[in-house]
């Protein structure tokens, strides 16, 4: 399930979209009994790492309405 380009309603470090690779089962198993903070980190390790993409390095910097809608994209896939 590689996704599309999900839109964030604010830009980081000047980008505003983000994209997930695919998941696997041991990426499933590993976001039970995390608290937000963790499932945050474990949510950015999945982001797609392109040029003009939100990735990993910029996660902390999200803000808890872009950090859902990360969220809400893994759910619905």
């Amino acid at each position: 399930m590689q996704s599309g380009a999900i839109i964030l309603g604010t830009p980081v470090d000047g980008k505003q979209r983000a994209g997930f690779r695919e998941l696997n089962g041991a990426d499933e198993l590993a976001l039970f009994g995390c608290d937000y903070s963790a499932a945050l980190g474990w949510v950015a390790a999945r982001l797609v790492e392109q040029p003009s993409f939100v990735g990993a390095a910029h996660y902390r910097q999200l803000g808890i309405a872009d950090g859902d809608r990360l969220f809400a994209t893994l759910y619905a896939a």
